[in-house]
């Protein structure tokens, strides 16, 4: 567990050092290090409204099936009670 935590700091330091000895200016290095997150939520977003699309058409399915289902089991069982 102390290896992990070890490793997060040092990361964060290694971080915090590139940010201060970028050869950017302050501005764009903020503007740099705001845009990766927004970039991210704009991925989260678009993959989040595809698998919303993806299950509604895996229920719209599923409800196509149950119908199907439910009429053949009809049809089995007129079938059934026609012939005795």
């Amino acid at each position: 567990m102390r290896t992990e935590w070890a490793f997060l700091a040092g990361l964060g330091v290694g971080a915090v050092a590139a940010l201060m000895v970028a050869p950017q200016s302050g501005k764009d290095t903020q503007e740099l290090v705001a845009g990766k997150p927004r970039g991210g939520l704009d991925q989260v977003t678009s993959a989040g409204k595809k698998v919303r699309a993806q299950v509604k058409d895996l229920a719209n399915r599923g409800k196509e099936n149950v119908a199907e289902a439910i009429d053949a089991g009809k049809e089995a069982y007129r079938t059934s009670e026609a012939s005795g």
